[in-house]
């Protein structure tokens, strides 16, 4: 005498499930993507400001920057990298 045990069945061979998304009343799903996508690059755009300050500060760190006037090649690297990350982040924010 067999039973069926479905709690043993293998979830490998299963497509993942897609995640659950919710569509404000009143708008299609093209909006709702959108808003969606416009979200998530300004996330990413956060992001990017965070990390170009962060740079910036490792650069103050070390005890040099190129906006202190005092600076060495480390510091225009950092400052640079910094300032790239920082502008890029403005970018993706406000587009």
């Amino acid at each position: 005498m067999t039973y069926r045990d479905d709690s043993y069945r293998s979830t490998t061979m299963e497509p993942p499930a897609r995640p659950a998304t919710r569509v404000p009343m009143g708008t299609d799903d093209a909006d709702a993507a959108e808003a969606a996508y416009k979200a998530d690059r300004r996330k990413t755009g956060i992001r990017d400001i965070v990390g170009g300050l962060v740079l910036i500060g490792i650069g103050f760190a070390y005890g040099g920057s190129i906006f202190m006037g005092t600076a060495d090649v480390i510091d225009w690297a950092f400052d640079i990298l910094g300032t790239f990350w920082v502008l890029k982040g403005l970018y993706l924010l406000f587009t």
